[in-house]
């Protein structure tokens, strides 16, 4: 085909150049990945067969060339799929290529030779071609099916579109230099082969491309402005050459380099104008980033409302950048399911009340660690291509690529990543481009101002209606602890009210029968008579003590102050109970009897928590145990105190002693009689005096009982 010394010479070029970019692909540092093996495949077969072309005889060059064209094709149509990112080929197809192959090489056997050229083939039947040229035609056309199917899926972003853009001019200019080779005109064809070989390499190693539309027009803009500038220059130039003065006067070689400086001069201004009107036609809006930014700050400074926020910065965006839609999201450091840290992003519309949890990063996610480290927007084209983020989970990028958003903002405080601007595709179609996004960084940063305020005003707000709350349940625990007392006070009056009159009663028989009838008994029935009438006494001071303990919950028991001798008074309440203590074999003793203590306060209520303590501290000593009680004046208060030898407390008792019933709650000491309101009525009662008790004990050793009151009320 190819007989002159310059065809030669230029397909061997064409072969060496097609060596060293199958060389740079080869030592490029995405060559582990799919798309560039293939197309190391499509480069290493075309260069070969364009070094093919200078050695072999023409009867077999044709022949090649079929085959050659076919197997480009099949090759070409594996690499659009990886490219594409589509799914696995089918591999039939290359049994059916295979099968295709055999096929035409039957035909190439079984059919003559044509007896004349037909359209320059001269060794091969035009059947054979006919065959060949359909086989590729499907082929080439399931290729544009490919890229059909990925353009429709990449509706609305505009970084995608622009690859497949490219992709869709490399398989035009090769479909177009196989028609050159069936039309028999190679050399066309390997330039424009070798032209869409160098297009798809730049398409495969660059993932963010020349942008096809900006440049079709800035080439437009300027293709107009030479266009008429060239016109105005004839149109002028015309129109002078007509003025006779101004011919006669000055040389038309003056004239016209004139015009072309003046031309010159204002080229630049109408290229603008030009480049201007032709974004307009073409839907690609300019806005000025300064005023923006400017009305964005002046705008958000004053809100402190995170729902407010939200709407307010995605309005400012989305009208000052025609942008579809976007979304603010807070970024919290939590943990999943399974216990691993994650970042989540939350809706701002829930805060506060509830939190809409859109999706969360993996602490290890490539994207979570770009978006909290890399302080810069992240669009969603990088994700899909750049190798830093191949090893994104299959879940997560179909998350992110759900959620429409054609790039991601990251928003900081401190160093911190503490928000996300989540923002769809331009309303133009067009992409985000460097000033965009570096415009979107500068918003970010304002953003983080008010948004570190709105979210501490938010949290104030929560903490508020925490506060309320806790106090609001407070108080309804309050009043039902309040009627609970009422209640539990109401129920011990009652029923000590209804046992007063039955143990009257029986305390009248007992003294009757006691008058009239003890002589008539007998040693054994008068023993359990004295046993009775001591169980009824115990049980009427119980009553009493139940009395007493149902006013005070009801506030009732009111003092009546008066100004006695304390010491007086001890010695009368230990009078009746030194019976008792001398019956155990235990020794009172009271320290400072003789002397005065002179006590403003209620008498009988004092004489009460008195008789309670030492009844007490008799009723749980030991036999041949000891009791020591005294009374002193300390500055302005009066202190009581009652020290026993007795069985001892235990370390986790005490904080509940003072308690109402603690007793009756305690399984051990229930072989002492009484239901445990001694204690609780002393509390109660210098309590009511403005004073406090105490007490310390030790197993088996003693305990110490006490109070403190002021002298006078």
């Amino acid at each position: 085909m190819i007989s002159n010394n310059f065809g030669l010479i230029f397909l061997i070029g064409i072969g060496a150049y097609y060596a060293l970019v199958a060389g740079f692909i080869l030592f490029s540092p995405r060559y582990r990945q799919g798309v560039s093996r293939w197309l190391l495949v499509f480069l290493i077969a075309s260069g070969a067969w364009a070094l093919n072309f200078t050695v072999q005889p023409l009867w077999l060059q044709e022949r090649l060339v079929g085959y050659a064209i076919l197997w480009l094709a099949l090759t070409f149509f594996y690499l659009s799929y990886t490219f594409l990112h589509q799914d696995e080929s089918d591999r039939r197809w290359w049994l059916i290529l295979l099968v295709v192959s055999l096929l035409l090489l039957g035909l190439d056997v079984l059919l003559p030779a044509p007896t004349r050229p037909w359209l320059f083939w001269q060794t091969v039947s035009p059947w054979w071609w006919g065959v060949l040229f359909v086989v590729w035609g499907v082929v080439m056309g399931g290729t544009a099916v490919l890229i059909q199917r990925a353009y429709n899926q990449t509706e609305r972003r505009p970084l995608h579109r622009n690859r497949l853009r490219y992709w869709l001019l490399i398989a035009v200019l090769l479909g177009i230099g196989d028609l050159f080779f069936f039309l028999h005109i190679p050399v066309l064809a390997h330039i424009l082969r070798a032209l869409a070989a160098t297009l798809a390499v730049y398409a495969t190693v660059t993932y963010r491309l020349v942008d096809l539309r900006a440049t079709m027009r800035r080439s437009i803009g300027r293709f107009l402005a030479v266009i008429l500038t060239g016109f105005l220059y004839v149109i002028i130039f015309l129109w002078l050459n007509r003025q006779t003065m101004l011919r006669s006067a000055y040389h038309p070689a003056l004239l016209g380099g004139s015009l072309v400086t003046v031309l010159v001069i204002f080229f630049h201004p109408m290229q603008q104008g030009l480049q201007r009107l032709v974004e307009r036609l073409t839907a690609e809006i300019d806005y000025d980033p300064n005023r923006t930014l400017r009305e964005y700050s002046l705008t958000i400074s004053t809100i402190v409302d995170l729902s407010q926020l939200e709407a307010t910065v995605v309005s400012l965006i989305s009208e000052a950048m025609e942008i579809t839609y976007g979304t603010l999201f807070l970024v919290d450091v939590g943990e999943d399911v399974i216990g691993r840290d994650v970042y989540q992003l939350i809706s701002v519309q829930g805060f506060g009340t509830e939190k809409l949890e859109l999706g969360s990063f993996e602490a290890n996610s490539p994207v979570a660690a770009f978006l909290a480290q890399e302080h810069r927007p992240l669009p969603q084209y990088d994700i899909d291509l750049l190798p830093q983020f191949e090893e994104t989970t299959e879940m997560e990028k179909e998350w992110l690529f759900g959620l429409g958003v054609e790039v991601y903002v990251p928003i900081y405080s401190k160093g911190k990543w503490i928000g996300l601007l989540g923002l769809g595709p331009k309303m133009s179609g067009s992409r985000y481009y460097e000033r965009d996004l570096l415009l979107l960084s500068t918003l970010a940063d304002q953003t983080a101002v008010a948004l570190e305020n709105a979210r501490l005003v938010a949290d104030l707000v929560r903490l508020n209606h925490d506060v309320k709350q806790a106090y609001e349940d407070l108080a309804l625990a309050n009043q039902q602890l309040q009627e609970s007392y009422q209640l539990k006070s109401e129920f011990i009056g009652m029923i000590t009210h209804e046992l007063r009159t039955p143990f009257a009663n029986i305390g009248f028989s007992l003294r009757l029968l006691q008058q009239y009838g003890l002589d008539n008994l007998t040693p054994a029935q008068q023993e359990e008579w004295v046993k009775l009438q001591q169980g009824i006494n115990v049980a009427r001071e119980m009553v009493e003590n139940l009395v007493k303990f149902a006013a005070f919950v009801n506030k009732q028991g009111v003092l009546r102050y008066a100004e006695f001798d304390f010491r007086t008074l001890v010695v009368e309440v230990i009078r009746p109970l030194q019976t008792l203590a001398e019956n155990k074999g235990i020794t009172l003793h009271v320290n400072g009897a003789a002397e005065h203590l002179y006590v403003h306060a209620d008498r009988e209520r004092l004489s009460d928590a008195v008789h309670h303590l030492v009844h007490n501290a008799i009723k749980f000593t030991d036999t041949d145990g000891t009791i020591r009680i005294r009374a002193w004046q300390q500055h302005d208060r009066l202190r009581f105190e009652i020290q026993d030898t007795g069985i001892g407390i235990p370390a986790e008792k005490l904080p509940t002693l003072w308690d109402g019933f603690a007793q009756m709650a305690d399984p051990v000491k229930r072989s002492a009689e009484g239901v445990g309101l001694g204690l609780t009525l002393v509390k109660y009662i210098v309590s009511a005096h403005n004073g406090d008790v105490y007490a310390n004990s030790e197993e088996k050793v003693g305990s110490v009982f006490g109070f403190a009151i002021p002298l006078k009320q």
